[in-house]
């Protein structure tokens, strides 16, 4: 695995150059023709599931950004098993980004990223239990303590330690 911003994926997922306008003409596809969609969900694995989403998310597409199909391929990918889309769909859910906000939605995506010790997933929930007991830091901090020690391990998604540190 290795870093893509604050979460860690295989490098199976990792989108190499030649895939950049590969990708950008499948989510042009995706975006306009739900069967597209369809078909790509129905043909193709966690990784290149991630790699469709994160171009549609930057925009690749000459319409624009898909948040709304990025959602759908992530979530396909996170039941596969997918840690890391697991961990982005949260965030997603949390901010209802390409699909309507759903906190425990999202705290279910990042309880099974957290359960792989997906560390950005560990910190969505160490939020998530923030915002549930404003007046009760017990949980929050319970959360934040698991953060801190997975951190501190030499887990590879552990790019936290240099954030936390500060």
């Amino acid at each position: 695995t290795v870093p893509a911003g604050p979460i860690m994926v295989p490098s199976a997922a990792l989108i190499g150059l030649p895939e950049y306008a590969d990708l950008a003409r499948i989510a042009t596809l995706v975006i306009r023709h739900p069967l597209a969609l369809d078909e790509v969900l129905k043909t193709t694995e966690a990784p290149y599931q991630y790699k469709l989403a994160e171009r549609l998310l930057e925009g690749a597409s000459i319409d624009g950004k898909g948040a709304e199909q990025a959602a759908i391929l992530l979530e396909a990918a996170a039941n596969t098993g997918a840690d890391y889309a697991a961990s982005r769909l949260a965030f997603m859910l949390q901010y209802g980004l390409g699909a309507p906000a759903d906190l425990q939605k999202a705290r279910k995506f990042a309880e099974m990223a957290a359960a792989a010790k997906e560390t950005f997933a560990l910190f969505q929930l160490a939020r998530l239990a923030e915002k549930d007991h404003p007046s009760d830091p017990k949980s929050a901090l319970a959360a934040y303590q698991r953060l801190f020690k997975e951190a501190r391990n030499d887990n590879p998604t552990n790019f936290l330690r240099w954030l936390i540190s500060n």
